[in-house]
């Protein structure tokens, strides 16, 4: 099997997560890792190093950007795999959709105990999570942050179970991660494993936002529900492959991949 890991993990990291591994295998429980950081400060290649630590097999299928398609991976692997929820709640503006995409999140980590898996939430603040995920699901917080002195350095703190607790009470007011106060600060630098490109990771992420955005666009939401629907009407009633719908709607000025056509004509019908 070839070797994902080509870049540095303190050995102090290192102890905890074979902890981990240790604790789901023997003990028939998951872990999951809160990873929070601003924009650009390197959390979802963070996420991925120590995701690919944990399961060698990781790979960019198991990079999720929505509460769906996280909880079909969780379903659909086998135990002792690492899942990444990547910038959860990312392009969801209004409070109503972060409500609803965390109660989701909520129904997903309740079903999932018994799955022995290791699941990583990334996101921008612990705060815009819900509660019962903060306190009582997730094991513990990574934080990153971007040097002062040097742009491209990068480094994150470690928050245990009973610091994150602290942390979520003593900082929710201000959402600020001042208290406890945390010294001890781990370098990590801009690698992904082996079996992820940095092209394919922007792809996909890139590809998923642009659903985000249109999911909580009304005007774009109903447009593009015709769209799908004449897309699967035309797959019904015709042979043509999804190769070949995509390179119609290119032509038209409607670009979009065989990948998307295919998740469109799988994915159940709404309406208007």
């Amino acid at each position: 099997m070839m070797p994902l890991i080509n870049y540095y993990i303190p050995p102090e990291i290192k102890a905890q997560l074979d902890n981990s591994k240790k604790i789901v295998k023997e003990a028939d429980q998951d872990r999951i890792f809160i990873i929070t950081g601003r924009e650009g400060s390197g959390k979802s290649w963070l996420a991925m190093q120590l995701a690919a630590y944990l399961d060698p097999t990781f790979c960019l299928d198991d990079v999720c950007f929505d509460s769906n398609s996280f909880g079909k991976r969780i379903r659909e692997v086998d135990k002792l795999k690492a899942i990444i929820f990547d910038e959860a709640f990312s392009g969801l503006s209004s409070k109503g959709s972060l409500s609803k995409e965390n109660k989701k999140l909520i129904k997903i980590l309740i079903e999932c105990r018994q799955r022995n898996l290791f699941l990583f939430i990334v996101l921008p603040s612990i705060f815009i999570l819900d509660r019962y995920i903060t306190l009582f699901r997730s094991h513990s917080l990574f934080n990153t942050a971007i040097s002062r002195k040097n742009f491209n350095n990068r480094y994150y703190k470690v928050y245990n179970y009973e610091n994150k607790h602290k942390l979520y009470i003593l900082g929710q007011k201000y959402m600020s991660y001042s208290k406890p106060k945390i010294w001890k600060k781990y370098r990590f630098y801009g690698k992904l494993p082996l079996r992820i490109t940095k092209e394919e990771y922007q792809k996909k992420k890139s590809e998923n936002f642009k659903e985000k955005e249109i999911e909580e666009d009304p005007a774009l939401t109903r447009v593009f529900i015709q769209r799908d629907t004449m897309i699967r009407m035309l797959k019904d009633m015709t042979k043509i492959t999804l190769v070949d719908i995509a390179k119609a709607l290119e032509e038209v000025g409607q670009p979009i991949t065989s990948v998307q056509v295919g998740r469109i004509v799988r994915k159940p019908q709404k309406t208007t």
